[in-house]
């Protein structure tokens, strides 16, 4: 066990990888985002409970583990808050890259026709990560 560089960090993060987000008042949600810029983004109904939470208090966890062999995880203490502009051209682009530009348009154009979809920026101030070490076949 060992812990990541930060270019370990930054091009696992930069994966779609299902990620858990976990505010002061809800167990963890599943969610998509995008990380850009040494911060992350998800994409939520403005009416929904990590929404909501959210609002009541920025303190948040987002962790990011494998399902399977090499595990890694990194976990990521922050502050959340709303972005108001970009929420289309975001929506677009995490869906894209969940689903490709086919099905993740199709899902980006679904979500945002509620006219709810509101974008939500981490701002990270502790990251802890882990990886499994290779023990090399036997």
């Amino acid at each position: 066990m060992s812990k990541m560089s930060q270019p370990a960090i930054d091009k696992y993060l930069s994966t779609p990888n299902i990620a858990h987000l976990v505010t002061l008042k809800e167990d963890g949600s599943p969610i998509w985002y995008k990380y850009q810029n040494d911060q992350l983004y998800i994409i939520c109904n403005q009416l929904s409970v990590k929404a909501k939470n959210i609002e009541n208090d920025s303190r948040v966890a987002i962790s990011v583990a494998t399902a399977t062999e090499p595990y890694k995880y990194v976990l990521i203490e922050g502050t959340a808050n709303f972005q108001s502009e970009g929420a289309e051209k975001t929506t677009l682009e995490i869906s894209i890259h969940y689903q490709g530009v086919e099905r993740g348009t199709q899902f980006a154009n679904k979500i945002l026709s509620s006219g709810r979809t509101t974008v939500i920026r981490i701002i990270p101030h502790k990251i802890i990560s882990w990886e499994e070490e290779s023990y090399g076949s036997t």
